[in-house]
């Protein structure tokens, strides 16, 4: 998604690594206050080598951005690697927008720092923002 706001909220949001996401799908103006509101949600975490990030079929979603290290996608079924992410590389976005099961894996390749903000605490602060919903599919998809 592509935003518009003010250059300090939007500088935060990119040093958090959601700003590609946002670029890289559709174009979408999020408000201001709902930006400024998501930067709380925003964790990271340290993956060791190896350490699986996700399982194919997980349900519990969140969004991931590489700060740090890399990532490989895999095909559990059949072994096959889909893609080796890097720094400043998202994983996990078409499960998060649309709200369904990730279809591959993600394994750590060595230490990897990665953001990643929780499917659920978007859909909750979305309540708050009725402008903003249209960027999410919450209950159809």
């Amino acid at each position: 998604f592509f935003f518009q706001a003010e250059d300090g909220i939007r500088d935060f949001c990119l040093s958090r690594g959601l700003g590609d996401v946002y670029k890289r799908q559709m174009q979408v103006t999020f408000s201001k206050e709902f930006l400024s509101a998501l930067t709380l949600y925003i964790k990271d975490k340290t993956y060791t080598p190896e350490e699986v990030v996700y399982f194919e079929g997980t349900e519990e979603i969140f969004l991931f951005t590489l700060a740090s290290g890399g990532v490989e996608l895999i095909l559990e079924q059949t072994s096959s690697r889909l893609r080796i992410l890097s720094k400043g590389d998202y994983f996990g976005e078409w499960s998060f927008f649309t709200g369904r099961q990730y279809q591959e894996t993600a394994r750590a390749l060595g230490f990897a720092s990665i953001f990643l903000i929780w499917r659920p605490d978007v859909v909750q602060l979305l309540e708050s923002f009725p402008l903003d919903t249209h960027v999410l599919c919450v209950d159809t998809c």
